[in-house]
């Protein structure tokens, strides 16, 4: 008899008889008892036989003496698992290693049994902060499966789920985004994307993306994450989805999760719960639905106070959101009338009280927007009307909506502009004389200065239209001059000789305004208004050189003053003589 409650023993043909695996008493771990049960166990396997059938007995012997040690090892490591679960890491540790010791003397070092123990003190390491260790841990995982091609698509899932979050808690985000990545890739393959144990994948992805600080991708993870338990939990109790499409998905029971994958789930849709709750309040479509699905998920393992309250709160909220009479609203009331719970006609109470507050004026700010929202869709379809009975036309409207920056940046140009126009004022022509600048940048001007540039106007009109109409005979002229001019040097010691008065009709051109310097620009030949600083004869259009004499202002030749010598005190300038 072996202690634990293990028998074995020969019957009278020879037959070994054992108890069955489950009878083993692992409460209290001991692993010097169950190192001993599995040294008894292992020597009887390759205990002799004699007598008749001695070769198929032998061989029934090692079947069921194999059967009772695998099973032993399994409950070990489960006993293992359970320790870590509650947080005794030192003895989950020691039992780890025995585990391993006992499997590698069964199975022999490189066996693919041996990963789940590797598993096992990696994650064990993991939560005591020792990274380093943990990574060897899974090196030697990872050289066992890469040893085997036939390995199993799930230790494959397993050892990259495990080798990311040992990243992620060692705060290497990015390589464990892509372990994370690869992790999801092979429960895909092995499951299904649409399958709850896939969802441990999505979920752990958004874990990441949120360290990162990419909350948007972080909330469509969890998102996938609560379209797939909800989903299932529907094909579960045969309810009617209100928001998802219905697609087949492969039903399990809470039995067939196991026990950890059903608290992994609990803890995983209860921290969804709380991440969207602080990041959207608690009045949202997301976090409603949140916890619409963490109260199903409790219906499911038959938690009903919890899955009471979680249902109560999800259809509090949808009220808020959508309305009483939404069909999401009444989607929640069915699932409570088929679970057989109380339909409260008041759910206040299931909120709390800070975050209801905050709600409401949200609300009413929400309100508020929409009101001027309305106002202003008024006036424009108004403006519409207005605007195609007098042209027949539909006006064309940007449709597209405005940023706040922009619609602020609007609002305060047109608060500029109404500003600006009662600041306008016109200033009367008799008062002041001078053109007055206005608010708005522009000039105004009195009569008499508006009548003059207008005078201006013209003639610069008339004197194109004399060069235009005889191009030819102007042409020739300057050709002569620049001849002339080329010809006959100034010397400085000779005065110049005495030029050829111009013609008699020069002084009539010049006091009309006709005659333009040759470097005159377009705007000068427009005759644009000056300044008020500009004499009466500038205000005409008379232009004169910078060196022009008083007797060329009266009409005389311009170079006639050139045959006296110049005075001693003021000598002229060469470039004048020239």
């Amino acid at each position: 008899m072996m202690n634990g409650g293990t028998s074995s023993g020969c019957s009278v043909d020879g037959e070994i008889t054992l108890v069955e695996p489950n009878s083993l008493n692992l409460g209290s771990v001991d692993w010097q008892a169950l190192e001993m049960k599995f040294n008894e166990l292992n020597a009887l396997r390759n205990a002799p036989r004699s007598g008749l059938n001695a070769c198929r007995a032998r061989k029934q012997q090692k079947e069921k003496v194999a059967s009772a040690i695998e099973s032993l090892l399994e409950m070990a490591q489960a006993a293992c698992r359970r320790l870590l679960v509650e947080g005794n890491a030192k003895e989950a540790v020691e039992g780890g290693l025995k585990t391993l010791k006992l499997k590698e003397a069964y199975y022999s070092t490189g066996s693919l049994q041996l990963i789940p123990a590797y598993f096992h003190l990696a994650r064990t390491n993991q939560y005591m902060d020792k990274f380093k260790a943990a990574e060897e841990f899974l090196s030697l995982a990872q050289w066992t499966i890469l040893r085997h091609p036939e390995c199993d698509v799930a230790l494959k899932a397993e050892l990259h789920q495990t080798y990311g979050l040992l990243y992620a808690s060692d705060g290497r985000l990015d390589i464990a985004l892509k372990q994370l990545a690869q992790a999801t890739y092979y429960l895909t393959e092995l499951n299904g994307a649409e399958h709850v144990l896939t969802s441990f994948g999505f979920f752990d992805l958004g874990n990441v993306f949120a360290a990162k600080a990419n909350m948007d991708c972080a909330m469509s993870f969890y998102d996938r994450v609560k379209d797939i338990w909800y989903k299932h939990l529907t094909e579960c109790f045969q309810c009617q989805p209100f928001d998802v499409k219905a697609r087949p998905v492969q039903l399990l029971s809470p039995e067939q999760l196991g026990e950890e994958n059903l608290q992994d789930a609990l803890k995983m849709l209860k921290g969804i719960v709380g991440l969207q709750t602080e990041r959207f309040t608690q009045v949202h479509p997301c976090t409603g639905k949140a916890d619409l699905v963490l109260g199903l998920f409790n219906v499911w393992i038959a938690d009903n106070s919890e899955a009471q309250e979680c249902l109560g709160r999800a259809l509090e909220i949808h009220k808020r959101v959508y309305g009483v009479s939404h069909p999401t609203v009444n989607a929640i009331k069915c699932y409570m009338s088929q679970f057989k719970y109380p339909i409260p006609e008041h759910t206040d109470h299931y909120l709390n009280p800070k975050t209801a507050n905050e709600a409401s004026e949200a609300e009413k700010a929400a309100a508020a927007l929409k009101i001027q929202a309305l106002h202003r869709g008024r006036n424009v379809r108004k403006k519409i009307k207005e605007t195609k009975k007098e042209t027949g036309e539909e006006p064309k409207i940007d449709l597209q909506p405005m940023t706040e920056d922009g619609a602020a940046t609007r609002i305060q140009a047109l608060q500029r502009g109404r500003q600006a126009r009662k600041k306008t004022v016109k200033v009367p022509t008799e008062e002041k004389s001078k053109p007055t600048a206005l608010a708005n940048g522009k000039v105004q001007w009195s009569e008499d200065e508006a009548a003059t540039k207008i005078q201006a106007l013209q003639r610069g009109r008339q004197t194109r239209k004399k060069k235009v109409e005889k191009p030819e005979e102007t042409a020739p002229a300057e050709e002569t001059a620049k001849e002339n001019k080329d010809a006959e040097p100034v010397e400085e010691d000779k005065a110049p000789e005495e030029e050829a008065p111009p013609p008699q009709d020069a002084p009539q051109a010049e006091e009309e305004g006709e005659t333009n310097p040759p470097n005159e620009t377009p705007a000068e030949e427009e005759g644009e208004a000056k300044a008020p600083s500009e004499t009466p004869a500038e205000e005409e259009g008379e232009t004169n050189p910078p060196n022009e004499t008083p007797a060329e202002e009266e009409g005389k030749p311009a170079d006639t003053t050139l045959n006296e010598p110049p005075p001693e005190e003021a000598p002229i300038p060469e470039e004048a003589a020239s």
